[in-house]
């Protein structure tokens, strides 16, 4: 009785993080670049009545050499933001889950995720978990595509680096501070992206600093790289480094 219990507990919990997949198949790729899936949290999108976009998880770059590995890619992330957060991994159900399977938890001052090959999926940030959270995204078959977005929604700032020198990914402008208002605000806070539905852009004004650093709209693809490196390193806060790609540098100076 007690273990029928302790199953029946531990079915509920798996059903209130349950992850929904909406297939490549059903969205024509809008760029001409292959398409993996995108990736919500259903639970989350139901609670906050705000649908995550047809964005393709790590879009494949059209230039530029992609290295092959094998065994695990690691994600390592320095948590630099002034407020306690929260992170969650969620993946394509025909996708490896992460290493441990990590469910929801709070983000420590350094956290660690395993992949391995075949993994399509996200690492969702925020104050309060939501499908439209700042996100690091992860494609890994032979070679490893990865990138940060903001297409369904801002929370915190995130910047990431293949090679632990150069930032490639993201954008560390605290969107927060600057002189735009963000035209949907919700519990957290969370920036919804009014942009999320307009494939080709432009970005929203207040999203606009980090166009091209970090996805901003569906086909903002300049921000997807290919990693050179199985090893990749993300930090999380306006502290972090600047990528050299956002629009204004000086607005990172705003803490948070």
């Amino acid at each position: 009785m007690y273990s029928s219990f302790i199953t029946f507990v531990a079915i509920l919990v798996a059903s209130a993080y349950a992850t929904s997949i909406t297939s490549a198949s059903n969205f024509p790729s809008q760029t001409g670049f292959p398409v993996h899936s995108h990736v919500t949290r259903t639970a989350s999108a139901l609670i906050t009545g705000h649908a995550a976009s047809v964005h393709s998880v790590a879009i494949k770059p059209t230039t530029g050499p992609a290295p092959e590995f094998s065994g695990y890619v690691t994600v390592n992330i320095t948590n630099k933001h002034t407020a306690s957060l929260s992170v969650a991994v969620t993946s394509d159900p025909s996708a490896p889950s992460a290493s441990g399977d990590p469910q929801p938890s709070l983000l420590g001052d350094s956290t660690q995720f395993l992949f391995e090959k075949g993994f399509s999926g996200l690492i969702g940030v925020a104050p309060q978990l939501d499908s439209a959270d700042s996100k690091i995204e992860l494609s890994y078959d032979k070679s490893v595509y990865a990138d940060v977005s903001y297409v369904d929604g801002y929370t915190v700032p995130i910047t990431c680096s293949c090679d632990k020198e150069t930032v490639y990914m993201g954008c560390n402008i605290q969107l927060w501070n600057t002189t735009q208002s963000c035209p949907d605000e919700g519990d957290g806070p969370i920036c919804y992206n009014p942009a999320a539905a307009n494939v080709d852009g432009p970005a929203h004004p207040f999203f606009e600093p980090c166009q091209g650093a970090a996805y901003t709209f569906p086909t903002d693809d300049s921000a997807t790289r290919a990693c050179k490196s199985s090893m990749i390193s993300c930090c999380v806060g306006a502290d972090c480094p600047a990528n050299p790609n956002q629009l204004d540098q000086g607005l990172s100076e705003h803490g948070g």
